[in-house]
């Protein structure tokens, strides 16, 4: 089944013997998971979470229905969740999923092609671009106004001041 949906986190572990596990959270914010309850894995499978809580560190613990000891939820297990993307709030001019900038074409400020963007990630401090350079290296790129001159998501490239790529 193929879904368009943006990841939104991913199950990390079980906690206790009655179905319980932990979420680590890619949204902006945790109360993300208290607002929504209906999820989908990459198989296209629903999950619906309830008595969602965010704990301390913004961490978010849940019930999975259907799932409902320790040996059920282990299947599930580093498994990602997604949402579909009409279920996710607009965006704003300048604002991307992360997900929506993987596989981008990579331009510099002279419109020589660079590469492809294989991932953005988001550590914490900031989020960064894993580019596969036309040499075939990796390098890496903060995505911040200096570094990322402009995105088109419709035509599908963007163009970087190669000067900040991290090889």
């Amino acid at each position: 089944m193929s879904l368009d949906g943006i990841c939104v986190g991913i199950i990390s572990k079980p906690i206790g013997l009655k179905g319980l596990v932990k979420i680590h959270s890619y949204a902006t914010s945790s109360s993300f998971f208290l607002k929504h309850n209906s999820f989908f894995l990459s198989s296209g499978e629903e999950i619906v979470l309830f008595n969602q809580k965010i704990k301390e560190k913004n961490e978010i613990v849940s019930n999975i229905k259907n799932y409902n000891d320790r040996n059920s939820v282990e299947l599930l297990l580093l498994k990602k969740l997604f949402v579909l993307k009409n279920d996710l709030p607009k965006l704003q001019e300048n604002e991307y999923y992360l997900d929506d900038l993987s596989n981008l074409i990579v331009f510099d400020k002279e419109k020589n092609k660079l590469g492809k963007v294989l991932s953005a990630l988001d550590y914490g401090a900031g989020t960064f671009l894993d580019i596969r350079l036309e040499n075939g290296k990796t390098a890496t790129l903060p995505f911040r106004i200096e570094s990322v001159l402009s995105v088109d998501i419709g035509k599908r490239f963007i163009v970087i001041n190669e000067d900040f790529l991290l090889i």
